[in-house]
């Protein structure tokens, strides 16, 4: 699942360590990330093309984190609006951003069957480490007569 960083950027020289950091924290529990925090800095926008890019970037993900500040930010608070009427998740806590685990699709090399299950299991299933699993499913090689391969949901 993607998910969208909103928090104050506009006076804050310390926005891009701040979004990082949660960036790298939203990574670590299994999601992509669209940071607006890594936006180029474009002389030739103002704040409005900002917030369109960033309301682009939004509507990829399916969930949005709000950092502590973001009741300080005019513009963080148009994108909790956004949030709701996508229908996103809303996080406004680290501590509420569940872990996302991607599933492993798993198919047998002689009857294509398939079985869809999480990292744990496909571990367990192929007897393997994660860090196995992870060689497999970016090698696209059968292993013991099947084949691993991730998807997000």
């Amino acid at each position: 699942m993607k998910i969208y960083i909103a928090g104050k950027i506009t006076g804050d020289s310390g926005y891009r360590s701040k979004f990082a950091e949660a960036q790298k924290i939203l990574e670590e529990r299994g999601y992509e990330v669209e940071n607006p925090a890594t936006l180029p800095e474009r002389p030739d926008w103002g704040y409005e093309d900002y917030m369109k890019e960033c309301y682009r970037m939004q509507q990829t993900c399916g969930a949005t984190y709000l950092l502590p500040d973001w009741v300080d930010s005019k513009g963080a608070m148009r994108e909790e609006v956004q949030a709701q009427k996508l229908k996103h998740e809303i996080y406004y806590s680290i501590d509420d951003v569940p872990v996302h685990e991607k599933k492993i699709i798993i198919v047998k090399e002689d009857t294509l069957d398939r079985m869809i299950l999480n990292c744990a299991d496909a571990c367990a299933f192929l007897k393997v480490s994660a860090e196995k699993l992870n060689e497999l499913v970016n090698s696209g090689d059968s292993f013991h007569g099947y084949y691993a391969d991730e998807f997000a949901d």
